[in-house]
């Protein structure tokens, strides 16, 4: 229609030139000579409406939104009823942000738009962006039943579908724009985090491997030791965000005097809120005789799950041993984004002994995923005495740990994680000072269904 326009009112000059060559350097994507040549036609011909439509287009592609609007509105002044003229003051309104504006717009398109592609397509757009989803998905399905094919699309519909409680239809979506002949990329990520969050079940296997050295400082002794371990654990999702899990631990050690070995036993639970509330609670116990895990502990956590990746939450936990219980005052924070992972953990721990001050400890770990199927992990923690994580010796002044690992995600169903944890102790008195390094490697593997 506008090179219709152009012809017609454009008068015979230079300037009419600068007018033909506008739309043709804006189709071929030179949006710099676009925009110059439609401002030398509108100096010349202020009311060629198509040359305001070239402008404002050049001006949205450079993110110069408030401009671009200006020459929008004054084409659709001349053309009210134009369609395309009003796709385009949608799509700038919906650019610079205001998806409230571009929306009165679409809702008051005539009802033939919903037959023309991009009036139907950037219209269900906004709806999808202003998170409406129940009129996006409406406006997709019908854009979809006229124009199949199209991928963005019939992605978003999926979402859609997903948001307003379609979730099997969702995952059914994902699932074929996953395959040929689409193979997006987006979409498989979207199919395989529909099936983790639709797993019943998660089982864990982790045997592990320990192995230390106490050295003393002041003397050329030194003492090796060296323990085992195994743990499994099943995580059930109950029903929507509620979690019910169990997990049990062997673990033995050998300090010199013969092996010594515990087995620790845990009921846990979580829920979420539709809000982002999350609480966590756990209880455990020692089966057996304890040689140096608690008898038992119990921990409360309440957190906060937001939107942009960001978590936070804040636990409270008491550990009882032989000789005297501990309580733990410890908030966290994790952010993702994207294939980044960051997390962080803070320890307070304040020993019923009134002879023991209270401890500080710490413990940050960093991941990064590539492919999608590969994370690579490392932290470093430090504190004074213990974090009571690995109980070796109460007399501990001071720690730090460094750790390491890599995952194998093979589908969103099997998961194997390698892991390595160095950790260093030191204590001291009058006569000697003691540095135990511990060296601990963990093989896990983690499968939903």
């Amino acid at each position: 229609m506008f090179a219709l326009l152009l012809f017609l009112v454009v008068p015979a000059t230079a300037t009419a030139d600068e007018c033909a060559d506008a739309p043709d350097y804006l189709a071929q994507n030179r949006i710099t000579e676009a925009e110059n040549a439609a401002r030398a036609c509108l100096q010349d011909s202020p009311d060629n409406a198509a040359a305001m439509v070239v402008l404002a287009r050049a001006l949205l592609a450079q993110d110069e939104f408030t401009e671009a609007l200006s020459w929008a509105e004054k084409a659709q002044a001349k053309y009210p009823q134009d369609l395309d003229i009003a796709t385009l003051r949608m799509q700038i309104l919906a650019r610079s942000g205001d998806l409230d504006a571009a929306w009165a717009v679409a809702v008051q398109l005539p009802a033939a738009a919903k037959t023309q592609h991009d009036p139907a397509l950037v219209a269900a757009n906004i709806a999808f962006w202003r998170e409406d989803y129940a009129e996006a998905a409406a406006r997709y399905d019908s854009f979809v039943a006229q124009w199949p094919g199209e991928v963005d699309a019939e992605r978003n519909r999926a979402i859609a579908y997903d948001k307003t409680g379609r979730s099997v239809t969702a995952q059914t979506e994902y699932e074929r724009l996953c395959r040929a002949p689409y193979e997006d990329d987006l979409a498989c990520a979207l199919y395989t985090q529909k099936k983790k969050e639709n797993a019943k079940y998660t089982l864990a296997l982790r045997p592990g491997y320990w192995l230390a050295t106490r050295s003393y400082n002041n003397t050329n002794k030194e003492d090796n030791f060296d323990g085992y371990s195994g743990y499994a654990m099943i995580d059930a999702r109950v029903f929507g965000t509620f979690h019910l899990g169990t997990s049990l631990e062997y673990r033995t050690r050998d300090y010199g005097d013969g092996d010594v070995s515990d087995t620790y036993w845990e009921l846990f639970g979580n829920y979420t809120w539709p809000v982002g509330f999350k609480l966590s609670a756990a209880a455990g116990m020692t089966l057996d005789d304890t040689d140096f895990s608690p008898e038992w502990t119990a921990q409360i956590e309440p957190g906060w799950v937001f939107d942009f990746g960001l978590e936070l939450y804040f636990k409270f936990w008491r550990l009882e041993f032989e000789k005297s219980g501990v309580n733990v005052l410890s908030p966290a924070a994790a952010f993702y984004y994207g294939p980044l992972m960051l997390y962080a953990r803070y320890y307070y721990a304040i020993d019923e002994d009134p002879d023991t001050d209270p401890s500080n400890s710490f413990l940050a770990k960093a991941g990064w995923t590539f492919f999608n199927h590969v994370t690579l992990t490392g932290g470093y923690g430090a504190g004074d005495r213990t974090d009571y994580l690995e109980v070796t010796d109460a007399n501990v002044d001071n720690y730090w740990l460094a750790l390491g690992g890599i995952g194998i995600h093979f589908n969103w169903q099997h998961s194997v994680f390698l892991d390595y944890i160095y950790r260093d102790e030191t204590s001291s008195n009058d006569r000697i000072d003691v540095d135990f390094i511990q060296h601990q490697f963990l093989l896990t593997y983690q499968v939903r269904f």
